[in-house]
């Protein structure tokens, strides 16, 4: 398999109802519980509980990161919801696509980018 240049950044090894557990190569780094961004190896927990709690502001953490991602996976929960319209314009200002899925499928899409070498961001809601 072919590895593109963000491979080596942070996969979701598996889907746990309580948190996922972050891993870097082969090792456990840690786990988490809550909301989480993550891109590029980097993992941050986000005070918006819910997907409709999340702000336009929180998204200017994509402006820092460089390259420009192109896909944002956003796992809204349990279930599939629709991303608030004020979410997708701002994702649209900036040029990137939106995937998103319930939290356990938009984890798989998330490391199947990643994989693919694509230069993607997650936002991850809990599912309780």
């Amino acid at each position: 398999m072919q590895r593109g240049p963000y491979s080596a950044y942070m996969i979701f090894p598996l889907f746990l109802h309580s948190g996922l557990p972050l891993c870097r190569g082969s090792g456990l780094s840690g786990h988490t519980r809550g909301t989480l961004f993550c891109s590029r190896g980097l993992a941050l927990s986000l005070l918006a509980p819910r997907l409709d709690a999340l702000s336009a502001d929180a998204l200017q953490v994509l402006d820092l990161i460089k390259p420009v991602t192109d896909t944002v996976v956003i796992g809204t929960g349990h279930r599939l919801v629709e991303v608030p319209t004020h979410i997708q314009e701002a994702l649209r200002h900036r040029n990137i696509g939106i995937e998103p899925a319930d939290t356990a499928t938009a984890i798989g899409i998330y490391n199947t980018l990643v994989s693919d070498g694509r230069a993607v961001a997650a936002f991850l809601f809990p599912v309780q």
